[in-house]
């Protein structure tokens, strides 16, 4: 695929998932609640093609068996991935949250959060295509 422009707020459909870019100015910090994992920086050659533990995709999941646990504190569908420094060299923290009701909230235990400053941000909307199969 030879694209080269998108356009803000126009659906991309490519190898079955959706973009989307939008320009949005927050007014407010955003909370996020949610779980931080440790990945190499090289984490993802071979991600697929090579067989191992996907430890994102195990943080995802935990993330999604947390949300029915606390729906109370969770503000709708959004989801956010983030990469953060490490201290340790040749690694990354990755956090996967959800968007808390409550800016500044106090969480406490296994449940980490982040919160993105108020100002102006570009926005991508993924969805993944899901394609039915009939198998007799």
């Amino acid at each position: 695929m030879n694209y080269v422009h998108i356009d803000e707020g126009v659906p991309l459909i490519t190898d079955g998932i959706v973009i989307e870019i939008n320009r949005k100015h927050l007014e407010q910090n955003v909370t996020f609640i949610g779980f931080t994992r440790k990945a190499l920086i090289d984490y993802g050659d071979g991600l697929g093609t090579t067989p191992g533990v996907d430890v994102l995709g195990n943080l995802k999941d935990d993330l999604h068996a947390f949300k029915d646990r606390v729906k109370e504190r969770v503000a709708g569908p959004e989801e956010v991935g983030v990469i953060l420094p490490c201290s340790e060299n040749g690694f990354y923290n990755y956090f996967a949250g959800l968007r808390s009701v409550v800016n500044d909230c106090k969480v406490q235990g296994r449940i980490d959060q982040w919160i993105l400053p108020r100002g102006e941000y570009i926005f991508a909307l993924l969805k993944q295509r899901i394609l039915m199969h009939s198998f007799k």
